[in-house]
């Protein structure tokens, strides 16, 4: 899936308390929060889009997910 490539190289790509955004489709938050957890992610939230649908979902750069890349 790309959301896990996506999410399993993010940390590489980020500095220290970076922020992730991926859009995604409305039934999929859920499974995108748990692959965020996953891979230490913090400060998962979803925003919803103008139909109040889940759309967007925000995580951070854990500092030890960093050292690992």
């Amino acid at each position: 899936e790309a959301f896990a490539a996506i999410i399993g190289a993010a940390a590489r790509y980020l500095r220290e308390a970076g922020l992730l955004a991926l859009e995604h489709g409305s039934m999929q938050a859920a499974d995108v929060a748990n692959l965020l957890e996953r891979h230490g992610f913090q400060g998962i939230i979803s925003h919803r889009d103008r139909a109040g649908l889940p759309r967007v979902t925000l995580a951070t750069v854990h500092p030890s997910l960093e050292e690992q890349s």
